[in-house]
């Protein structure tokens, strides 16, 4: 009798690891989609690519730099990438902005750090 509550115990583990990983390969598919998408003129990758070149241009010394990428939320009445960029810990935060429109980098009046719309995966 303990035997058949074990093999229930592992044969449901198992089935509960098997579904936890076929949701996170679900979602993973779904933010790489996202990411490939174009907003505007620009892709989500674009964007990260820019933002590390302008913020090499600014902090050159920088060797490990996280980015943050995020577009508004589907109606948002501004069209807008934004990039969220710090050095490996935590110092010279800079915000980057292009309107999604025209792909062109525009001023950012928000503070770096701010939480923001919605992010795309980094």
């Amino acid at each position: 009798m303990r035997r058949n509550h074990a093999k229930l115990f592992w044969l449901g583990l198992i089935g509960l690891l098997l579904a936890l990983l076929i949701a996170r390969m679900r979602h993973v598919a779904t933010v790489m989609d996202e990411q490939a998408r174009p907003y505007g003129r620009l892709t989500a990758e674009e964007i990260r690519e820019r933002a590390l070149a302008l913020y090499h241009t600014i902090v050159p010394r920088a060797d490990a730099v996280r980015i943050a990428v995020d577009r508004p939320a589907s109606g948002s009445p501004l069209p807008c990438w934004t990039a969220e960029c710090t050095d490996a810990q935590g110092a010279f935060p800079i915000d980057f902005q292009w309107e999604a429109a025209t792909g062109l980098c525009a001023p950012s009046d928000a503070p770096a750090g701010r939480p923001r719309m919605r992010r795309a995966a980094v």
